[in-house]
C-alpha cells in the first residue's frame, strides 16, 4: 500500500472511530429552555417539566407540560426563541 493510501485509511479509521464514540456518548438533552417570573413575595412551585420540540418544513413547534402549583395570576414563563414576532 502506498503512503498516500495508508494515511486515507488512517484518517478514515480515525473518523469512524469519532464518530462510534460520539453516537455511544450522545444523551437526551435534560434542560428547560426558558424560566418562571413573579412579583418579588410570589412563591413558585414547578418539580417538573417536560418540553418537546419538533421541526418540520422549516417550522419549530414547542410544546411544554409544566406541574406549576400556585395562583395562575402569579404565573410568568419566558421562553426565549430565536427571532422577534
Amino acid at each position: 500500500m502506498s503512503p498516500r493510501g495508508v494515511r486515507r485509511l488512517k484518517a478514515t479509521v480515525a473518523v469512524a472511530a469519532i464518530v462510534a464514540q460520539l453516537g455511544v456518548i450522545a444523551m437526551p438533552a435534560a434542560a428547560f429552555c426558558g424560566f418562571y417570573v413573579a412579583k418579588a413575595d410570589s412563591k413558585l412551585f414547578n418539580k417538573a417539566s417536560k418540553v418537546v420540540l419538533s421541526w418540520d418544513n422549516g417550522k419549530t413547534a414547542v410544546t411544554m407540560a409544566n406541574d406549576y402549583e400556585g395562583d395562575p395570576k402569579e404565573f410568568a414563563i419566558v421562553v426565549p426563541v430565536p427571532t422577534l414576532y
